[in-house]
């Protein structure tokens, strides 16, 4: 959600693509969908202090999960005899996807509504709702294009209504 990351991009991370700094973490993205030299890119993201800070989510993730080294971040988990450990082999889409809706369902959420992308467009929405710059934005999510970010950002009721409001009629 707060790093606008697509599915491709999430699961190629390694725990060594993590970095924590002092009020943020830095993910480093070794390719990316627009990036033609594959020079990289630094995902940055803050530290809120709050429960759903996801630098304390992440950094609590990798001590949980033991993660370390040049391994996937996000891996399949296998059961044997009640034991459950992390596989070598990255997680597949379709499983992530069934635990994401699995989850939104748990806090009452309709999982028909949604899927992967959804947190990526949820995250954009929330910036561009918050007033965050579209050139920020595009970056953050890597969009090269104004078509195609602004394809994942959906307004909120009050700033549609805005637009009339503004009008002082």
């Amino acid at each position: 959600f707060s790093g606008f990351l697509r599915w491709d991009d999430l699961s190629q991370l390694h725990a060594d693509d993590v970095c924590f700094c002092d009020g943020y973490v830095a993910l480093f993205l070794e390719k990316r969908k627009n990036d033609q030299f594959r020079e990289g890119h630094w995902i940055c993201i803050a530290q809120t202090h709050n429960n759903t800070c996801p630098v304390s989510l992440l950094r609590r993730f990798l001590r949980t999960s033991k993660s370390s080294g040049h391994v996937k971040l996000f891996r399949r988990i296998a059961n044997f005899r009640d034991n459950l450990s992390l596989r070598c082999e990255p997680i597949s889409y379709t499983r992530a996807r069934e635990k994401v809706l699995l989850l939104l369902s748990s806090i009452g959420l309709d999982s028909s509504k949604y899927g992967l992308h959804s947190l990526r467009a949820g995250g954009a929405s929330a910036a561009t709702a918050m007033g965050i710059p579209d050139r920020l934005i595009a970056h953050h999510g890597g969009w090269r294009s104004v078509q195609a970010r602004e394809g994942y950002i959906l307004e909120s009721e009050s700033s549609v209504l805005s637009v009339s409001r503004s009008l002082g009629l």
